[in-house]
C-alpha cells in the first residue's frame, strides 16, 4: 500500500467521521478512532524493514548493537507516546495528553542515558 492510497483510506474515514458525528458523536469518534488503529497497524508492519535495515547498517559499520538496540528503543517510546497523546486529544482529554508527552520525553531521556554516559566517558579520554 503506497502513501497515496494510504492519504485516500484517511480522508475517507475522516469525512465518513465528520458526517456520522453530526448524528452521533461517539460514533463518529469511534471511526476516527478505528482509523488511527489501521494506521498504527501500517506503521508496525513497516516497522520491521527499518529495523532490519539499521542492524544492518550497524554490521556493515561495526557498530555496537547496543547503540542500535538504544536508538531503536528511544524512537519506539516516542512513536508509542505521539500515538497514544494524539489519541487522547482525539477523545477530547488534552490534559492527558500534555502529561503523556512529558512522560514520554523523560522515558527517552532515560532510555538515552547508555548514550551519554558512553560519550562523556569518550569525550573524557580524548582530553587526557
Amino acid at each position: 500500500m503506497n502513501s497515496v492510497s494510504i492519504c485516500g483510506i484517511v480522508l475517507a474515514g475522516t469525512l465518513l467521521s465528520m458526517l456520522v458525528m453530526g448524528e452521533n458523536k461517539v460514533y463518529g469518534k469511534l471511526i476516527g478512532l478505528a482509523v488511527s488503529l489501521m494506521l498504527v497497524a501500517i506503521l508496525l508492519a513497516r516497522a520491521g524493514k527499518v529495523f532490519s535495515t539499521l542492524t544492518e547498517l550497524a554490521k556493515d559499520f561495526g557498530l555496537a548493537n547496543v547503540y542500535i538496540r538504544v536508538l531503536l528503543k528511544m524512537f519506539g517510546i516516542t512513536m508509542i507516546t505521539e500515538i497514544t497523546a494524539d489519541l487522547c486529544t482525539q477523545a477530547e482529554n488534552p490534559v492527558c495528553a500534555k502529561q503523556l508527552k512529558t512522560l514520554g520525553r523523560f522515558f527517552v531521556l532515560t532510555a538515552g542515558l547508555p548514550l551519554l554516559t558512553e560519550l562523556v566517558s569518550l569525550l573524557n579520554g580524548m582530553m587526557r
